[in-house]
């Protein structure tokens, strides 16, 4: 009877332990705002000429948060990018623009790209 009684506890420990683990995450998530800590760095474009209407945009995104988020991934020449369509006017170096990205969990972030030299590489940091 002690042996079915220890078998039974180990079979119950074994199916609580994932509930256990994901509601000290929840927890923590809860501990810390419950939002996750999304930053996007490294945001830079290159300049375009007279007359195109598309550009790319790169950057790196992170998550030091406990909340996994969507969007977490380094962008990067020659890798993902993304694109930014129907400009209004070229982009030149040395100047600044902003796009807005949506997180599913962490919402709304406003970045601010650099534009490099047409054809340059990634910025060194």
């Amino acid at each position: 009877m002690l042996t079915s009684c220890n078998r039974i506890s180990a079979v119950i420990l074994v199916l609580c332990l994932p509930v256990a683990a994901a509601t000290l995450t929840v927890l923590a998530s809860i501990a810390l705002g419950g939002q996750p800590s999304i930053s996007v760095e490294h945001a830079w474009s290159r300049a375009t000429p007279v007359g195109a209407d598309v550009a790319v945009g790169y950057f790196t995104i992170k998550n030091n948060g406990v909340t996994s988020d969507r969007l977490a991934v380094m962008l990067e020449p020659g890798s993902y990018h993304v694109m930014f369509n129907d400009l209004k006017r070229p982009l030149k170096q040395g100047k600044h623009f902003s796009a807005t990205f949506f997180f599913e969990k962490a919402g709304k972030m406003d970045v601010t790209f650099e534009v490099q030299g047409i054809g340059a590489g990634a910025p060194k940091d």
